[in-house]
This record gives structure tokens, sequence and C-alpha cells, in this order.
């Protein structure tokens, strides 16, 4: 029965996370007051993963990424890699893609989008092109660019946490590059040759949108001295070189590199305190107590048997892992991706554990699935961002997404297979 009810308190969180009449951050952080009053958790158990680690490092790689934003080296590193490749559409495609992608791989996809923007509709103009050609690839770059750390991208952190709780082997800070350079190559490549052709132009009565506020909010850029970038810069490379080092635990580096951001006057401490996305990291928290809560009562148990039930009993691991990264992909087409990671995370762990499958692949599986949600323009932040402010439609992400998508997948679940061989050993 108490399966049974979780699983409902999952059904009716995803319904609500499409529909977003509620925010997405209310309906989290109800969840586990409802797994307690229903007695399917403790208090303890429901509140702990807002102190876990992994949730401690979240919020402090978002003060040091608004350091980077605020001193205004964000902005001059990706003008910089805008301007290396010249003015020729296909080049400026390219540039705008790698752009966005190394920003992203350390910063917030969505801060990275922000921030690039005026200075990819800048670029647009000077060449003659608009900015039309140039703000999709933006938006595809630095959500692809998510993959290539531990920190590039909430979504890594979900299935992290996911086997950190489960006693496993955690991933290392650059292995999701293994998986995400090619993609990233596969796609600037797929929108350099392709996808640049299928975006519409604009009609000439159509209006532009020209709200620059709402490519502002986050983050308001505001570019400070010569020492602030020299600081911001050095306090990031000095946090990610104690992750990767593993001198102190990944939590502890990201929440001294955040003291310093603050300390050394980078940010003071209200905008450090405005800088971290609270609503992520409430909804990374409430989605983790559901997952304890499936684990618990077996609700996840349950979802496997019907997954299962659909594919077989005996399945090839490469029906499996494609199967669970288009449930991924398709459910983070009309919800947040970290909701749709964190519900298809421990589904993914339970499949593994089922079929003697290599867990981390799974995980691979599931992260590629909500990343490579590019179809529409609530699939990722940086698409909702462009969407805004560039005159796309709706059939503008169909068109371009969907083959792209298709593409990324293939690739995925192939690399997938060669990297993190399919069976648990």
């Amino acid at each position: 029965m108490m399966a049974i009810f979780t699983l409902v308190v999952l059904a009716i969180a995803g319904v609500l996370f499409l529909f977003e009449r509620i925010p997405p951050a209310i309906v989290s952080l109800s969840i586990p007051v409802v797994l307690v009053v229903a007695g399917i958790l403790t208090p303890e158990e429901a509140l702990s993963p807002l102190s876990r680690p992994i949730t401690v490092m979240f919020a402090g790689m978002f003060v040091i990424g608004a350091g980077l934003f605020r001193s205004g080296l964000a902005s001059v590193i990706g003008q910089f890699v805008v301007s290396l490749l010249g003015k020729r559409c296909s080049s400026l495609v390219a540039s705008v893609m790698m752009a966005g992608g190394i920003l992203s791989a350390l910063l917030s996809n969505t801060g990275t989008t922000a921030v690039l923007i005026p200075v990819v509709r800048g670029v647009g103009i000077t060449a003659g092109l608009g900015h039309r050609r140039l703000l999709l690839p933006l938006a595809y770059g630095a959500t692809l660019g998510g993959l290539l750390t531990l920190i590039g991208t909430p979504m890594n952190l979900v299935v992290q946490a996911a086997l950190i709780d489960q006693e496993l082997e955690p991933f290392g800070f650059f292995e999701f590059g293994l998986l995400g350079v090619p993609l990233l190559a596969v796609g600037t490549l797929y929108m350099v040759l392709v996808g640049r052709f299928m975006i519409r132009e604009l009609h000439p009565c159509e209006p532009v949108p020209c709200d620059e506020n709402s490519t502002s909010r986050h983050p308001l850029e505001k570019p400070d001295s010569r020492r602030g970038k020299w600081v911001s810069g050095l306090v990031l490379l000095g946090t990610v070189a104690m992750m990767v080092g593993g001198w102190v635990p990944i939590s502890i580096a990201a929440l001294a590199g955040a003291l310093l951001i603050v300390i050394l006057g980078c940010l003071r401490l209200d905008e450090a305190i405005r800088s971290m996305e609270w609503t992520a990291i409430f909804l990374f928290s409430g989605m983790l107590a559901l997952s304890d809560a499936m684990a618990k009562t077996g609700a996840d148990r349950l979802m496997v048997n019907a997954f299962l039930g659909v594919l077989g009993p005996t399945p090839h691991p490469i029906v499996v892992l494609g199967a669970v990264a288009f449930a991924a992909w398709f459910v983070t087409q009309f919800m947040p991706n970290t909701a749709s990671a964190a519900i298809m995370a421990p589904v993914g762990l339970a499949i593994g554990n089922t079929l003697g499958m290599n867990p981390h692949a799974l995980m691979m599986a599931v992260v590629v699935g909500a990343t490579c949600a590019l179809s529409t323009p609530i699939g990722t932040p940086p698409n909702t961002l462009v969407y805004g402010i560039s005159g796309y439609r709706f059939t503008d992400y169909l068109r371009v997404g969907i083959p792209l998508s298709a593409l990324l997948l293939a690739t995925a679940i192939l690399l997938i297979t060669q990297i993190w061989p399919s069976h648990a050993t």
C-alpha cells in the first residue's frame, strides 16, 4: 500500500511539474511533507537531502559561478571564444556552440546563456547574419556543455547522489566528458552542416522581441575590476583542482571556493545568497526524498516490473539503455530536466539491480536522455531563454531539435556500451 501511495505522489508531482500551475520548488518541498505525514519517511529522513554533501557542493558552485559573471570574466571568455573563428556563418555557429559548451562545463548553463546572448546578438549583427542563426546553437551548446564535467549541470549531481546513496562508486569529475566531448562535437557538426539551414527565417513583417531584461535576469552581470576577474578565475581553478585532486571532499572544496568569492570581494554576502538557484536546490532535495521513499517502500521495484513487462524478462542491454534514455528524453520535454533525472535515476538503478547491468551505464543513459531534450522551448533552461527574445516558434525547435536529439541519443548509447560495459562486473 505504501508503495502505491509513493507512486501516486510521484505521478501527481509529475503532472504538477508538467503544467507548472504551482512553482516547481513548492511542489518539490511539498513532497517530503506529504511523505512524513503519510508515515513513509521520518522527519530526519525527509530533510536529510538538504544537508547532504552533494547539496552543499551544488550551492557552493552557484556562488562561484556568480562571482565569474559578476566580475565580467565569463563574458570575456565567451567573447574570446566567439571571436576565434571569424565571421562566416558556419564558423560562427561552431564558435558560439564552443563558447556555450566550455563555459557551461563549469558554470550554470542558464547563466552562461544569459551572459552570451548579448555577445552573440552583437556578433551576429556585425557579421550581417542577425541573431536567429546563432541563438539556437548557443542554447544547444550550453546544454550539451553540461555533460563535460561533474558540476556542469544539476542532473549530473542527481545521478551522482543516486550512486552514492546506493554505496556505489561515484563518477569522476571529468568522467562525464568521455560522453560529453563527443556529443558536443556531434551536435556542433550537425548544427554547422544541417541545423543552421533548418532555422526558419523571420518574415519581413514579423516583429522580433527585444526584451533585454529577459536575457539578463540571471545573472545580472556588472563587470568589475581587473582584480575581480583574476580573483574569480583563480578561485574557480583552485576549486576544480581540489575536486579533481581529491585533497578534500568536493563539497568542502565548493564551500571553500564560495567563501573565498565573498571574502575576497567578488560578491557581497547578499549577492552570494541571491545567486543560489534556490528553486533548483529545493527541487533537487525534494526529489531525493521521493527517491528515498521509492526505495524504502519498494515502489521502484513496481516500476521496474512494469518496465520489464514491456521489454520482456531478458532484454538486450542496448534496448534497455535506449529505453531508459528515451523515457528520460520524453519526460524532460514536459518538466524540468533536473526533476526528470531525479525521477528516472532510482528507476534506472533498480533496473540495473534486476538485470545485473552496470549502474553507471544506466545513470549515463538517464543524464543523456534528460540533456538531449532539445525539441521544445521548455526542454532545457537555455532553450527557454533564447525562445523569449529570438522570434522562434515551437515548430522551430521541433524541426531542428528532433533529428538532433535522435542523432545524439543514438551516438550516446553506442558510446555508453563501449565506455561503461553494460553488464556489472
